[in-house]
């Protein structure tokens, strides 16, 4: 599941090797704020950056954050270690898409044509089914 907020930086202040940039939530202001706030009416994040890209965190600015689950190596290891080549891909293509739930977005598993068994959110020309992608519909082979 990927989640997204929005969160506005506070401050972005010179330490000993780099930046250290606070945020938090947004708290209103606008109807897309008042909705972040809803879902996450409170919390920071506290980064300490040693490059340029500090830079790009300008005090009083809001920024969307995107939290995705990061692959797991060793998962992702045994998966390839049965397969030609090396690909973990089954021939499916991923979409994301977002939800009308204020912060979050759904990641589903697109059809292929020829392919009439997957399932997706949204239909799509040529597609046989279309139903929505529940976490069970998406751990199909």
């Amino acid at each position: 599941m990927i989640v997204v907020a929005k969160f506005k930086v506070e401050s972005n202040r010179t330490v000993d090797d780099g930046q250290h940039v606070l945020m938090h939530p947004v708290t209103g202001g606008s109807p897309e704020n008042d909705s972040f706030f809803v879902a996450t009416p409170s919390g920071s994040i506290s980064l300490r950056i040693t490059t340029d890209a500090a830079k790009a965190f300008v005090p009083g600015k809001e920024y969307r954050v995107t939290f995705e689950a990061a692959p797991d190596p060793e998962a992702e290891a045994a998966e390839t270690a049965g397969t030609e080549g090396g690909t973990t891909d089954a021939g499916t293509e991923t979409e994301t898409t977002e939800t009308s739930d204020a912060g979050t977005e759904a990641e589903t598993e697109a059809e292929k044509p020829g392919d009439e068994t997957a399932e997706t959110e949204t239909e799509k020309p040529g597609d046989k089914t279309a139903a929505p992608a529940t976490e069970e519909s998406e751990k199909t082979d």
